[in-house]
């Protein structure tokens, strides 16, 4: 079962024992509250860890990206150099910088 589903019943019994409270002793309400509170924290936990997980994903696509970009770069210089050529138009470029 998955983190969503098992938050939806989780919140769906909860929302069904704040029904049931009114008759309830004030151990049982204050322990029906923190539960709620516990209920919440996880929440917010698992949201920020998803959302920590998409941020690593996205900067290893980047790094990633950059990363063949100066694979590329290095390629052509070396293809240059190996034709005989004097020098490549990504290092004239870069040279320049």
């Amino acid at each position: 079962m998955d983190v969503e589903k098992q938050l939806h019943e989780k919140c769906l019994k909860l929302i069904n024992k704040k029904k049931e409270t009114c008759n309830l002793c004030i151990k049982s309400k204050i322990k029906l509250f923190l539960d709620e509170i516990n209920f919440i924290n996880n929440s917010l936990d698992i949201f920020e860890n998803e959302k920590r997980q998409k941020q690593i994903k996205q900067e290893n696509k980047k790094i990633q990206k950059n990363g063949t970009k100066e694979l590329d770069e290095i390629l052509k210089d070396v293809i240059f150099l190996e034709l005989g050529l004097k020098e490549s138009k990504s290092k004239n470029e870069t040279g320049t910088n």
